[in-house]
């Protein structure tokens, strides 16, 4: 029982991803586009070490994902708002990183949702 919420918790939380990097295509985001789809395979594998309880390979995507916050391509837009998304980003990806790293399959999942939910809301504030 347990594992089939964590599976459908899982599964949510991909088709989220999915959505936002499918709205994250719009006209005038062809120059992030490259960019963006180097976030997508990390988050990918992030999902495949939670469904197998991979926590080396959550841990380095993870850390993949987090070295890309810190390239300049990253800060395209010098706002406010932007730089505290990004923080907020940065935050979750710590998180998800330290508990792959206790082996804490809940928090890890808890951490992914989150990392998804910060995506979400930056590329919510970017379109709108």
């Amino acid at each position: 029982m347990k594992r089939h919420r964590y599976s459908m918790l899982v599964i949510g939380t991909f088709l989220s991803i999915a959505t936002v990097w499918a709205q994250s295509q719009e006209p005038g985001s062809e120059p992030l586009k490259p960019f963006m789809h180097m976030k997508l395979e990390p988050a990918k594998k992030i999902l495949e070490g939670i469904a197998l309880e991979d926590y080396e390979v959550i841990n380095s995507s993870a850390q993949r994902i987090n070295a890309l916050t810190f390239d300049a391509n990253w800060m395209t837009i010098q706002t406010e708002e932007y730089r505290q998304h990004s923080q907020d980003f940065q935050r979750s990806l710590t998180a998800l990183s330290q508990a792959a790293k206790k082996k804490n399959l809940e928090m890890v999942t808890l951490g992914y949702m989150q990392m998804t939910l910060q995506c979400v809301q930056c590329h919510r504030a970017l379109r709108d």
